[in-house]
């Protein structure tokens, strides 16, 4: 069965770095040709506080939730529609494989014309027509006199006929068949009627845990849009600064507070800004996009219904090495009680086996009871009357062996073996892969726990330089280039704190994912 196609997902910080990078070029081309503070000093317009531990996005009542984003992603999803036709074909399956051992009824109607036959075996044949003993008697008129008769006990004369059988030109008959696989209900039927509902159990497996990925990839989805939503009011937060601050610079230069350097080092990074900000949208549009296709609906403007966590989350006590493989241990086995894609293959791997069984029982010399009821005009069981209908029926039992069938079911049941065991290979692959993928989790949950401390940490320090940059500068005691790089180093710690979130929920996501623990 070819997989469907399902559309990419964005890198991790594609939407996080894409200002960092340039803003971070500007500020060592700045820092390079810094000047020493000006003498004169400026009262500058005050500009738009910077990002602090408040909420990273504005979260509007009824706005969008990953959750819903799942929610439509699992009713939309054609992956899951070819599912549940796949469960629809498998249910039919079970219906097709009983019937095949109802009782054989067939009900039939014949009319035969048949050609002119003479049936006469030459000579005649006498015959009386009451039962008794033979005696003489008189001739019955027409007779001549003085003859003697023969006749039977009712005194009727005894004749003879020519020796010929009645036949029929027209043929009716109206028949009805039963015919019961005795055998198969005691060696057959078990097995193949369970094979059928354990391949219908594997199958609804199989679409549950499709369910699963779908709701996963929605949810990771969900997140790409926030952190670039995230990433756009960021990059709108700086434009106003950096707008601000030009508006600042200009004024120090024409009161000879600021060099024609300065005020084209802000208009280069007010520029560069509005780039990023262009960027960071394009992302929005487009992960905004992936979620319209996602939810099968038209593309508009979403507004977010959950927000970024701000607050830092503790951070889990330093397990020694045993302890970290004891609990990557009880995770592993948590993951393989409760993956349904294990589930699903045990199932289809049940099926097989009573499959097997199944086979190996149509090798064996079947028993099958019959019965036959017929109104025909005429009827073979009454041979000399055919001008009457007439009703017969018959029973018996009937034992036969096919000894083709067992050459053919030989090799189908060696086919089951060997399907059998490539499953059971790919079982003990996939459990491998789950061990790997919860390991992989767990750490990287581990590690995306003290990313979120340290950039909370990173972006507490920037923002309070960018605040004392901003101070000395009113004051005239720092230049254009220093405060600058204190907006650039805003600029990227609040990036890194929002990828730094997110990526800590995606990593939780993907753990609970892996582990199952996961709703579809």
């Amino acid at each position: 069965m070819i997989a469907p196609c399902s559309l990419p997902r964005l890198p991790l910080s594609a939407a996080a770095f894409l200002v960092a990078t340039a803003l971070a070029a500007t500020s060592r081309a700045q820092t390079e040709t810094a000047e020493p503070p000006a003498t004169a000093s400026v009262t500058p317009q005050e500009p738009p506080p910077p990002v602090a531990s408040g909420p990273l996005i504005q979260v509007r009542p009824g706005g969008l939730t990953a959750e819903q984003v799942a929610e439509r992603a699992v009713a939309a999803s054609p992956t899951l529609a070819a599912r549940r036709a796949e469960i629809d074909a498998a249910n039919a399956q079970i219906a097709k494989t009983t019937a095949q051992f109802f009782p054989r009824v067939t009900l039939s109607a014949t009319y035969t014309r048949l050609s002119k036959a003479e049936n006469s075996m030459g000579g005649a044949i006498v015959g009386a027509e009451n039962p008794g003993l033979i005696t003489t008697g008189p001739c019955p008129e027409g007779v001549p006199d003085g003859t003697t008769c023969l006749v039977d006990s009712g005194q009727s004369p005894i004749g003879a006929r020519a020796f010929e059988f009645p036949t029929a030109r027209n043929s009716y008959d109206l028949a009805a068949e039963v015919g019961i696989p005795l055998s198969d209900y005691v060696f057959t039927m078990p097995s193949a009627v369970g094979a059928s509902r354990a391949n219908a159990k594997a199958n609804e497996l199989g679409k549950q845990a499709a369910a699963r990925d779908v709701a996963h990839e929605a949810r990771l989805a969900y997140h790409d849009w926030l952190r670039a939503v995230a990433a756009t009011s960021i990059t709108e937060s700086s434009l106003a600064r950096t707008n601000a601050l030009l508006q600042d610079t200009k004024t120090a230069f024409e009161l000879g507070a600021a060099t024609r350097a300065d005020v084209l080092r802000v208009e280069a990074l007010v520029s560069n800004t509005k780039l990023q900000l262009d960027r960071a949208a394009t992302m929005r549009q487009l992960t905004a996009s992936r979620l319209a296709i996602l939810m099968d609906e038209a593309p508009r403007d979403y507004a977010p219904g959950q927000a970024i966590p701000t607050a830092p989350p503790p951070v889990p006590p330093t397990r020694s090495a045993a302890g970290e493989r004891d609990e990557l241990d009880r995770l592993i086995a948590e993951a393989t009680s409760r993956r349904l894609e294990l589930s699903s293959l045990d199932a289809h791997a049940k099926a097989l086996r009573d499959a097997e069984r199944a086979s190996n029982a149509t090798r064996l010399p079947r028993l099958d009871g019959f019965g036959q009821l017929n109104h025909a005009k005429p009827n073979q069981r009454f041979m000399l009357d055919t001008e009457t209908w007439h009703t017969s029926w018959a029973v018996g039992l009937r034992l036969s062996y096919t000894i083709n069938d067992t050459f053919i079911n030989g090799a189908q049941t060696r086919e089951l073996k060997a399907q059998r065991a490539q499953l059971e290979a790919n079982r003990t692959e996939l459990e491998r892969g789950i061990r790997l993928q919860v390991t992989n989790a767990y750490l990287e949950a581990r590690r995306s726990r003290l990313a979120v401390a340290t950039a909370e940490k990173a972006h507490a320090a920037a923002a309070e330089a960018y605040r004392v940059s901003r101070e000395l500068y009113r004051a005239g005691q720092a230049t254009t280039t220093d405060l600058l790089a204190a907006e650039n180093d805003l600029m990227q710690a609040s990036l890194q704190k929002v990828d730094a979130s997110i990526a800590l929920e995606v990593a939780l996501l993907n753990l609970d994912h892996v582990v199952g623990r996961d709703a579809g």
